[in-house]
């Protein structure tokens, strides 16, 4: 769907009016750790399980990054323990956004090559 069409046209508009609603429902309970499972089933009204179970996949593979996303804090602390010479702890590197989330937490002395994925082991 278009943005810009969806905000002109009423019946969009009022659909994508409940989205946002929807979404900022769900973020507002995962941020107070309510339930969030159940918040899908309240607000959805739907009677069918198979009908919100993707949502409800996408909610909890987002509930999973939310410790990681809070610990990218390190990133700065990380740099300066690095310029004194200390240790900073391995992880893989790559990009996020490209669906990297093992990535998370950054601030971590990134390797190129991971050998979970990379390096073929034994017969």
């Amino acid at each position: 769907m278009d943005y810009e069409r969806a905000l002109e046209d009423p019946t969009y508009r009022r659909a994508l009016d409940e989205a946002t609603h929807v979404a900022r429902e769900l973020i507002r309970t995962a941020l107070e750790g309510g339930d969030v499972e159940g918040k899908v089933r309240d607000l959805l009204d739907v009677a069918r399980e198979e009908r919100i179970a993707g949502l409800l996949d996408v909610v909890k593979f987002g509930l999973k990054l939310v410790p990681k996303v809070r610990a990218v804090s390190r990133e700065i602390p990380q740099l300066l323990r690095g310029f004194e010479k200390e240790f900073i702890e391995p992880g893989p590197s790559g990009n996020v956004t490209r669906g990297r989330t093992e990535v998370l937490p950054t601030g971590r002395n990134f390797y190129t090559v991971d050998p979970w994925r990379n390096i073929p082991g034994h017969p």
